[in-house]
């Protein structure tokens, strides 16, 4: 069987939205607060209320004049919002100030959890850390592969990090959908007759796809691309390119003939 669901109920005053029930309409009988199942603990201040859920969230809702609902604004809330803290394991109200025992969600703390360079959920999306959605959010990690805590490709590394030699050498960016580096990845990424480390075989059940690329000299190899003298555009290519820088000269030089 399921286990019981455990609500908040309210009555009496809620000329502040104190009652969480979405109104501001008092009520002589209990009436449901809004969105929330499975708390652990409530308290009530003066003209507002807290809870603390089992996940060890935390909600406030009511009137907000001082700031006391934590929520970063002094607007009342007639239904609860939730609170920058995770871990709640004990909370307190006074007449305008509430208390909580928690620490701060990653998305709020200052800090850069995740080690890609960007800290906490800011308004400006370029300063924003890739993997919050809101202040709430208890983990800076994202869904992406490159951002999501996660050891995807089982090289030892995982995910985008700014710091040089750290992080997966297959991340690019935060946003990238595998961990693979490119000579461990199946694909032909710089166009030439080679891939991987291994033909491809380790990504097509041990049957290689190709001859190994001459690149990639271990399947950690981040790039397939030749280090310098073409860009990556393949060995064959940066062999012609003399050639064709040649050809060019020559035709510039030969004489135009009469009536062309």
């Amino acid at each position: 069987p399921c286990p019981p669901v455990i609500r908040v109920s309210a009555w009496g005053a809620n000329a502040s939205g104190q009652l969480g029930d979405g109104t501001f309409d008092d009520s002589n009988l209990p009436v449901l607060v809004t969105t929330l199942t499975n708390a652990k603990a409530i308290s009530a201040g003066d003209d507002f209320s807290l809870a603390t859920l089992l996940n060890g969230s935390l909600w406030t809702w009511g009137g907000n004049a001082a700031g006391q609902l934590g929520d970063g604004t002094t607007v009342v809330r007639n239904e609860p919002v939730s609170v920058v803290l995770q871990s709640v394991a004990a909370i307190g109200a006074g007449g305008s100030h509430s208390l909580a025992s928690g620490r701060r969600a990653e998305c709020s703390d200052g800090l850069d959890n995740d080690g890609d360079g960007k800290t906490d959920y800011a308004s400006n999306p370029s300063l924003r850390d890739y993997g919050c959605t809101g202040l709430s959010d208890a983990t800076e990690t994202g869904a992406a592969a490159c951002d999501d805590g996660t050891d995807n490709d089982g090289d030892g590394r995982l995910d985008y990090r700014i710091a040089v030699g750290v992080g997966d050498l297959g991340c690019s960016s935060h946003r990238s959908g595998f961990e693979n580096p490119q000579c461990q990845d199946g694909i032909d990424n710089d166009l030439t007759l080679g891939i991987d480390f291994d033909g491809g075989a380790s990504v097509n059940g041990g049957v290689p796809l190709a001859a190994a690329d001459p690149q990639c000299t271990a399947p950690t190899t981040a790039t397939e691309a030749i280090a310098s003298g073409g860009c990556g555009i393949g060995p064959e290519l940066v062999l012609l390119l003399p050639l064709l820088g040649l050809a060019r000269a020559n035709a510039r030089q030969r004489p135009k003939v009469a009536g062309a």
